[in-house]
């Protein structure tokens, strides 16, 4: 093979190699509550792009609330807890769900916070929170709701 023809192969192997693919940026996602009721804090990792997987979730939960059904001072969640999540644009949707442990005394928890940046972005968004408390006793569920307040940022 003659050196005229093997240029120019060379060549636009080497652009192939160095062209640039897709980009699989991360950002961190941060959620707090902080009222008479609740005490909630969030951290995890999500993906930029189709469906802005979420990862890596962190969280604790302590029912303040005196009406709370009785269970350990504070739940921790993890990422199996995240039953639907939603970040596009503005918005930061999260659904966590969690039921006590086996041989763990306490309420099963149902936690949805909806909330909405300002600017183009959910860098900080605030909107509100809706916590459910259920739990059986003597056969019969007892459940408390609780609102308020949300704060997340994503980044």
């Amino acid at each position: 093979m003659s050196l005229r023809l093997l240029f120019p192969r060379a060549l636009l192997l080497c652009i192939a190699l160095l062209a640039p693919g897709a980009a699989n940026a991360t950002g961190s996602l941060d959620c707090s509550i902080e009222d008479r009721a609740v005490a909630f804090s969030l951290t995890a990792v999500f993906g930029h792009g189709l469906g802005s997987p979420i990862s890596n979730l962190q969280a604790s939960l302590a029912l303040k609330a005196k009406d709370a059904p009785a269970g350990p001072p504070e739940v921790s969640f993890g990422s199996e807890h995240l039953v639907h999540s939603w970040l596009r644009g503005r918005e930061i949707r999260l659904h966590l769900y969690r039921e006590p442990a086996e041989g763990e005394r306490g309420p099963a928890l149902e936690l949805v916070i909806e909330t909405r940046g300002s600017g183009s972005d959910a860098d900080s968004a605030t909107g509100r929170y809706e916590m459910t408390a259920s739990r059986v006793e003597n056969g019969q569920e007892k459940t408390r709701i609780y609102k308020g307040k949300a704060r997340c940022g994503a980044g």
